[in-house]
């Protein structure tokens, strides 16, 4: 999967731990400097790559940090085996060049990560994370997940007199930018979509029953510039139809994609319920460009100039409040 060299897309999250739902709201949480070096740590005895995905055809690791008097930075690492060989076209010969995937290979990408150490008034720390495939929110939330296992990041709470062990939870929030309604005033509403997940009976055995999970999707495709009122009225109908849609089903979501004037596609579910859904808010994603040097698929070390412009960014929005 070809990347761009000469841009990224950087999100912003807020990285909280909290306490495991079945230990006291005030038990104690591992600390972001102890995760941290832990991940290091796992690095040095060589058990920090994780394996999942189908039949474990997918890696993740984390690599080469970086000890910044404000930040921690760090490389993410992945490999997916489902991933295709590459092809080069020469834009003088148009020649075409292929490299075939060897059976136990996968595309290798990389991403610089940063995480502030000290926390917000809301408790998290802010993480930006270069998004590349395979890298994103998500993908980091869970590798911390899997981190978090380990049992000296375990931590002992009394209750009662019996001393028992707890997990940190670590969740990852999208910092939200601007609305649904400012995106909108510069952008093009591209799409309303709409997926549940429904679980179907089959016949079986009379004491084992088969149940599968079937995938519904749904997709308004609209791709034009809208006004204010236009927005409104589509929303309006939007949630009515979702509501025939869903049929009670608790595990269904309305998304709405904008295209940004800047080209960026934009995403967010959208709740049903009476708020407006022109304040919704989207999760925040800036670009960084203008490098002296192409941006690599992997890379072999962190970049000081993708660290510098990816500093620029939290300090750009204080700077404008």
């Amino acid at each position: 999967m070809a990347i761009p060299s000469t841009y990224r897309w950087v999100a912003l999250g807020n990285l909280r731990i909290r306490p495991h739902k079945n230990a006291p709201h005030d038990a104690p949480t591992p600390a972001l400097d102890e995760t941290i070096e832990l991940a290091k740590l796992r690095c040095e005895e060589k058990t920090h790559l994780r394996r999942h995905g189908v039949d474990q055809s997918r890696l993740m690791w984390f690599s080469d940090f970086v000890d910044l008097p404000a930040y921690y930075v760090f490389l993410a690492q992945v490999g997916d085996q489902n991933t295709t060989g590459v092809s080069f076209i020469d834009f003088e010969t148009f020649r075409t060049r292929d490299i075939t995937k060897r059976e136990n290979e996968g595309g290798h990408f990389s991403a610089h990560i940063i995480i502030k150490k000290s926390q917000s008034q809301n408790g998290g720390h802010l993480i930006l994370i270069e998004r590349v495939p395979g890298i994103y929110l998500g993908s980091v939330r869970e590798h911390f997940a899997w981190l978090s296992k380990d049992a000296r990041l375990l931590k002992t709470y009394n209750i009662n007199g019996k001393e028992l062990q707890s997990r940190g939870i670590f969740e990852i929030d999208g910092y939200t930018s601007n609305t649904i309604r400012d995106a909108l005033a510069t952008g093009v509403l591209q799409d309303i979509e709409f997926v549940k997940t429904t679980s179907v009976h089959e016949d079986g055995l009379d004491e084992d029953p088969i149940i599968k999970e079937e995938l519904w999707e749904a997709k308004w495709t609209i791709k034009e510039k809208v006004s204010e009122e236009q927005a409104e009225s589509v929303f309006g109908k939007m949630r009515q139809f979702f509501r025939n849609f869903r049929n009670d089903d608790d595990d269904a979501h309305m998304f709405v994609r904008i295209k940004t004037a800047a080209g960026q596609i934009r995403r967010t579910e959208v709740p049903d319920d009476d708020s407006a859904v022109l304040e919704q808010a989207f999760v925040h994603n800036e670009i960084i460009r203008d490098f002296n040097e192409p941006l690599a698929q992997r890379h072999k070390e962190p970049r000081d100039d993708v660290i510098a412009k990816m500093l620029d960014i939290p300090a750009r929005i204080e700077r404008e409040g």
